[in-house]
C-alpha cells in the first residue's frame, strides 16, 4: 500500500484502513474525524478526504 501524498498546502490529520473503524491521529486535532468528514463537503478549500488503495485520509489546510 503506497502512501497518499497530501494536496499542496495541506497536512495529514487522520488516516485509517477502510476495513478498520479506528483512526490514526497525526498531530494535535481539535475535531473528531467524523466531524471533519462532514465539514469537508461544505468546505473543500480547508478540509479534504481522499480514499485510495484501501486507505482513507483526512487532510486539513496547513497554517
Amino acid at each position: 500500500m503506497s502512501a497518499i501524498k497530501p494536496p499542496h498546502g495541506f497536512r495529514l490529520a487522520y488516516a485509517r484502513d477502510l476495513k478498520s473503524s479506528e483512526w490514526a491521529k497525526f498531530g494535535t486535532q481539535a475535531r473528531a474525524p467524523e466531524f471533519l468528514k462532514q465539514c469537508a463537503y461544505a468546505d473543500p478549500n480547508n478540509i479534504r478526504v481522499i480514499e485510495r488503495d484501501g486507505r482513507e485520509c483526512i487532510f486539513v489546510r496547513a497554517k
